[in-house]
Formats: C-alpha cells, sequence, structure tokens
C-alpha cells in the first residue's frame, strides 16, 4: 500500500463539503466522519494534521530504508 503520494498534500474542510455537498450529509455529521478517518488514519501511520482554521495537511510516512 503506497500512500508516499499523498504526502504534504493539503485539503481544506470546505473541499470535503462540496464533495460530498449532494448527499445532504450535516456539516456536524460530516465533521464527525473526518474525525474518524483522521483517526483510523493515524492508526495506519498517516496523520493528517490541523495546520489552520480549516486546512490540513497529510503527512504519509516515510519510507524507512533496511
Amino acid at each position: 500500500q503506497e500512500m508516499l503520494w499523498l504526502k504534504s498534500k493539503k485539503i481544506t474542510f470546505k473541499q470535503i463539503q462540496q464533495k460530498f455537498n449532494d448527499e445532504n450529509i450535516s456539516v456536524s455529521a460530516l465533521s464527525n466522519h473526518f474525525a474518524h478517518v483522521r483517526h483510523e488514519l493515524a492508526n495506519q501511520g498517516i496523520q493528517i494534521v490541523k495546520i489552520k482554521n480549516g486546512i490540513y495537511e497529510i503527512q504519509a510516512p516515510t519510507r524507512t530504508k533496511t
């Protein structure tokens, strides 16, 4: 599962809202789901860090050399 292409990508909560605009999902439900997704990705070593109000950065794990 190669996720390095995600490293340093930025996304706004507004972009997420626009992506799911047609689904009639409340902001509260979307926010709760996003928090859950962030937690699950963190368990896989992929951090989504809030860098300022409404803007998040994906910090994929760096490849380790063995």
